[in-house]
């Protein structure tokens, strides 16, 4: 059993119970290969009674070996990650607070702004500041999905969204 007392419980113990069910898998398969042998696998010109238990056999074999590697990699990965991010807990609360704060100033200004300016600055603020994403990237990835999805309201589905401070600079 593999116990690794620093790492996400649930993640352990579905990794745990993929082990347990590889080996499982992989007596019953060789049982399954013997109990093929005991039969006539082939015969003259066609196949016995035990040629598909033995091809199933040695498939679940094959495939249960793959599930016990592949778990035994997925332990190997997360220690290193682990290793890697000591501190992790406390970076992604830090995230949470700034993705709070900025759900919190759209709800504010959504009315105030209007939905043009607020989502624009929002999906700058995400992506240059928290995401940390290229400028020239993010400025153009916030032009396309605002006036898109402004378009997409305004126009094709009849959703007047607010203009805020924009109406008053138009008139």
């Amino acid at each position: 059993m593999l116990i690794i007392p620093f790492l996400n419980f649930r993640i352990m113990d579905k990794i745990r119970k993929d082990i347990i069910s590889a080996i499982f898998l992989a007596l019953l398969s060789i049982s399954v290969i013997f109990l093929s042998f005991q039969m006539s696998v082939w015969q003259r010109s066609y196949p016995g009674e035990g040629l598909f238990p033995l091809i199933f056999g040695v498939l679940l074999l094959c495939l249960s070996i793959s599930l016990f590697i592949i778990n035994i990699k997925k332990v190997n990965l997360i220690k290193e990650i682990e290793d890697q991010k000591p501190n992790v807990k406390r970076m992604k609360q830090g995230r949470l607070f700034k993705y709070l704060a900025t759900i919190l100033f759209y709800v504010i200004c959504f009315d105030i702004l209007g939905y043009v300016l607020t989502t624009g600055l929002v999906f700058l603020t995400i992506l240059i500041f928290i995401e940390r994403r290229n400028y020239f990237i993010s400025f153009l990835v916030t032009l396309i999905t605002v006036f898109f999805s402004f378009f997409l309201f305004n126009s094709c589905l009849n959703v007047p969204l607010p203009l805020g401070i924009i109406k008053y600079l138009w008139e």
